[in-house]
Order: structure tokens, then sequence, then C-alpha cells
């Protein structure tokens, strides 16, 4: 593993490093523009919002069934 402390943190330490990701961009926006930029809100809420939602459906027995099929795997 590359960051076993991210892992060790679970969902909360994954998404909040993504998350950091977003911060020099909304500076970016801030700086260079005086205001955050409408596509830069729309995609980082998108971001934000959507992590709820995959803990929800990565344990789905739908997601689990494409995931295999995706990979080729089976079983």
């Amino acid at each position: 593993m590359r960051f076993p402390a991210i892992f060790r943190g679970g969902p909360p330490a994954f998404f909040g490093l993504s998350d950091l990701f977003l911060l020099p961009i909304v500076a970016w926006d801030v700086v260079s523009l005086r205001r955050l930029h409408r596509a830069t809100l729309w995609a980082g809420l998108a971001t934000v919002i959507s992590q709820p939602l995959r803990l929800l459906v990565s344990g789905t027995t739908v997601w689990m069934t494409f995931a295999r099929w995706l990979t080729g795997l089976s079983g």
C-alpha cells in the first residue's frame, strides 16, 4: 500500500484527501477571477455530493455484478 494511513482512516480520510484537491482550484478562481467560476462550483459540488452516493452504491449486488463483468472476473 502506498498510503496506509489513508486506508486506516477509511472513507472519510479517502474522500477528505480527494476534497483537498479542490482547494487549489477554488483558490485559483478567487485570486485570478475574484470569484468562483461556475464550472468550479458545479464540479466541486458534484464531486462532494457523489462521495456518499458512491458508498451507498458500491456494496449493492447490481454494482458488484457490473464490476465483475467490467473487469472480466467471475464469481
